[in-house]
């Protein structure tokens, strides 16, 4: 018998406003890591139920749960939608954070 647990964490979706993809409250997404992603080898994607991306995990959370998803400790992340979605300030961009 495998042990499964399960554990709740409040967090942001990261680059919602530059993907404008679909999330409304409620909504249950699918998160994944995005090894091949260019800015940093250790994010995670935020997927809705169609497989578009609405946005990555913030940089911390996604440094500490990429490599417990890839080592298979951790079997899948799911997010669900609690509140509105916020715009960054026009002319805002965000660095991600290394590998």
């Amino acid at each position: 018998m495998s042990l499964v647990c399960v554990a709740t964490l409040t967090s942001r979706v990261k680059g919602f406003h530059a993907y404008k993809k679909g999330a409304d409250i409620g909504i249950k997404l699918h998160c994944e890591p995005e090894p091949e992603n260019p800015i940093c080898r250790k994010a995670i994607i935020v997927k809705n139920k169609d497989g578009d991306i609405v946005g990555h995990v913030p940089d911390l959370l996604a440094h500490a749960l990429a490599p417990e998803i890839s080592g298979g400790s951790i079997a899948s992340v799911e997010a669900i939608v609690t509140g509105e979605p916020r715009s960054a300030p026009e002319g805002t961009w965000v660095i991600g954070g290394g590998n």
